[in-house]
């Protein structure tokens, strides 16, 4: 098996690149893995090319035997024995991740003047071949620093010890080196602005606390750092650090379409940021470059970035095959680099990382560190804590009733914590207060029709459909189940949606015939006529309820699109003021149960309740298996990030014309089964919601129920 000694190994024989490859890609640690286990010598592998200190054109056929398994994904699949289904196969070969980095290079071109080079590519061409060997990178940068006749450096990199900083442009200039780093986030400004200034949590230096501009994402602020901190250990002269971000008010509209960009459009496409508004309130402004910025803020400290204590931590935590101390995997959800880290370690569910902590749960961040520092490291243990908090012990801290907006609701967080110790949990997974239920059921689910509604969006860097941004969530299809009064499901038929009160209804964008159109427009009127044919009195709000699941999506996009497309904007109006969560159920606590974890998102709640056999009970005699109708597993589309993944792509192989037809419909269908799952699930669990409570108030409950939850229902 591979191992820290056999990388070491080849890192002592000059083969970084094997080393990084076995640090960042998957599938070629396995290929690897089965290389050395058939007796390969790994040393065979490193280029021969790494091994000159200058490429030539005779050269650029010469590429290792990785790169070559890299480069052809089928003979990479048959040496790791590695199968792809056709809808992976076909997001991969749709997926372009340097296309936003392509275009700043154009972008670049066209404003910044002298002759330009990559660091990344042999005889660093501009559109040549790209080379993936770290040293080879590294040795190539520096030949480009100091050769005088390049002016502009796509691509480079500095190493200083283990650490590695990458830019994306750099400029000489007489005065020092101007750094622009791309960033494939979009933010909003001005028309008659130029540059860009906010920034997300900026920091008072007087007081250390956030002054409240959200734009920018915090975390861009320390990558930022941490570049600079490398190139001032390398003594490189850096004159001024710049980011250059998408600009969200570029509308690719009718008369614009193109895709791939043109470049005439690049100029309206990215923002450029040189300084940060560090004003003291919102109407004031004082612009500070960001170099400055970084430099005389809480980034560095007596010279020193903070982002050392950071790559101090980072460091440890990789090279440890254990589960970091709690305070560094605590600390490291802080930090960009915690969603990389966070895959390595496999985390115990009773583990105090777990412990829900934001919002409404009823924790917080600080009481969990307290907790850590106190070597309070699993949930359990809360309860029998010394530790104290405001004067009282930590475990009552965590306050189980809370109350927002004159909504009373339980906490998460302390519902964790009573599950851990069997509080609530002796004889049942259930905690139900039926009292709260019933309230809320009475409340929001009282007017018919019911719509069951879940809508499906792609969203990409650039504007990929007309009238569309950057980064849009463009609604592509949704699935709605209208149900009546009295509505039955053993009377419904899934798979032709229809009978037992139940109308099934759904709409999907065709990318292959809908071309550059934006599919959300043709959604809104197939919407509105499907409205009209199940006579759903759409005229004015409370005529009927729209059931979601985490309303804000859902909000959002009816928000956006009747503002987008004004025709249309009472009928969205009037869906978002009828909009009903059902995750309040399980948000506000009404209903926990053990497996929860303190999560409740549908992928969550849905299977654990439909699952269970004391509520699958009551549709035993059903003609159909309802477990079977919300089976996610079956499809070839089975998430929702997926379900993006595969629309994009499907729109970006039109583009390419390489869209086949069979592919596509089959696709289509794909989409369409995910969604109505979706909507449907939402369904089921209404009805066991409904006949939960109705049981409960007949008295005919079997449903075992502990002393603890009597006492939280009464």
């Amino acid at each position: 098996m591979i191992t820290k000694e056999i990388i070491n190994t080849y890192l002592d024989t000059g083969s970084r690149r094997i080393a990084y490859l076995m640090g960042n890609e998957k599938q070629m640690v396995s290929l690897l893995k089965k290389l050395i286990d058939n007796g390969i010598d790994l040393r065979s592998i490193i280029e021969s090319s790494g091994q000159n200190d200058d490429y030539n054109e005779e050269q650029k056929e010469d590429i290792s035997l990785v790169d070559y398994i890299n480069e052809n994904p089928s003979l990479r699949n048959e040496v790791t024995g590695e199968q792809k289904d056709e809808v992976t196969a076909f997001i991969e070969n749709n997926q372009d991740f340097q296309e936003v980095s392509r275009l700043s290079r154009s972008w670049a071109n066209l404003h910044f003047a002298g002759n330009k080079k990559r660091a990344d590519t042999i005889n660093g061409e501009l559109d040549g071949l790209e080379i993936s060997d770290q040293r080879e990178i590294e040795k190539n940068t520096q030949k480009l620093l100091n050769n005088p006749d390049v002016q502009v450096i796509y691509e480079g990199q500095i190493q200083i010890d283990d650490l590695v900083a990458r830019w994306d442009i750099l400029v000489k200039t007489d005065e020092g080196y101007d750094v622009y780093e791309v960033k494939g986030s979009s933010v909003k400004y001005g028309p008659n602005e130029t540059e860009y200034h906010d920034f997300v949590n900026v920091i008072d230096p007087d007081t250390g606390k956030s002054k409240g501009k959200s734009k920018f994402s915090k975390h861009f602020c320390y990558d930022l750092a941490f570049q600079y901190y490398v190139y001032n250990r390398a003594k490189l002269p850096i004159r001024s650090l710049n980011m250059v971000m998408l600009n969200q008010e570029f509308i690719l509209n009718e008369s614009e379409i193109s895709y791939p960009i043109k470049d005439q459009y690049l100029d309206k496409l990215f923002v450029i940021c040189k300084g940060i508004d560090v004003g003291r309130s919102k109407n004031t402004q004082e612009i500070v470059p960001l170099l400055d910025y970084i430099k005389d803020t809480k980034y560095e400290k007596d010279g020193y970035p903070v982002v050392d204590s950071v790559i101090i931590d980072v460091r440890g935590a990789i090279n440890s095959k254990e589960i970091p101390d709690p305070e560094i995997l605590y600390g490291l959800r802080q930090e960009p680099l915690y969603q990389v880290l966070n895959d390595i370690w496999d985390v115990p569910l009773d583990h105090i990382y777990r412990l829900t902590a934001y919002g409404l749960s009823g924790g917080s961040y600080r009481k969990n560190i307290k907790l850590i520092e106190e070597g309070v490291y699993a949930i359990s243990d809360i309860k029998n804590s010394r530790v104290e908090c405001a004067g009282s012990s930590i475990y009552d801290s965590f306050k189980l009733d809370i109350s927002k907006d004159g909504v009373a609701k339980k906490s998460n967080a302390k519902m964790q914590i009573l599950y851990s110790n069997g509080d609530c949990s002796k004889n049942t997974t259930d905690f139900i207060e039926f009292t709260k239920m019933r309230e809320l059921f009475k409340q929001d689910y009282s007017v018919y029709p019911l719509i069951f509604f879940d809508f499906e969006s792609m969203n990409y860097p650039l504007p990929l459909v007309a009238n569309s941004w950057s980064w849009e969530q463009v609604c592509t299809q949704y699935s709605m189940h209208i149900c009546e009064k009295g509505f039955d499901l053993e009377k419904h038929n899934f798979k032709e949606g229809k009978g037992g009160g139940i109308t099934h209804y759904e709409y999907i964008g065709h990318p292959m015939d809908d071309g550059y159109k934006s599919p959300d427009y043709h959604l809104l009127e197939v919407l509105k006529a499907q409205f009209d044919e199940a006579h759903v009195d759409y005229s004015d709000a409370g005529k009927f309820k729209l059931i979601v699941y985490n309303k804000n999506f859902e909000f959002s996009r009816f928000k956006e699109m009747g503002k987008k497309y004004p025709e249309f904007a009472h009928l969205c109006a009037v869906c978002d003021a009828n909009i009903v969560d059902m995750i309040n159920f399980f948000q506000f606590g009404y209903w926990y149960r053990g497996d929860f974890k303190g999560r409740t998102s549908l992928k969550v709640t849905q299977p654990s309740i439909t699952k269970d056999p004391y509520f699958l009970r009551w549709y035993k005699n059903y003609t159909y298996d309802i477990s079977e109708t919300l089976d996610y597993s079956k499809g070839l589309v089975h998430n929702g990030s997926i379900a993006l993944d595969v629309y994009q792509s499907m729109v970006r192989a039109n583009f390419k014309g390489e869209m086949d037809r069979t592919l596509h419909d089959t696709l289509i269908k794909e989409l369409l089964h995910y969604c109505k799952i979706d909507s449907w699930g939402e369904v089921v669990m209404f009805d066991i919601i409904a006949k939960l409570l109705a049981e409960e108030e007949k008295g005919t409950l079997k449903l075992p129920v502990d002393e603890l939850n009597i006492l939280w229902r009464k």
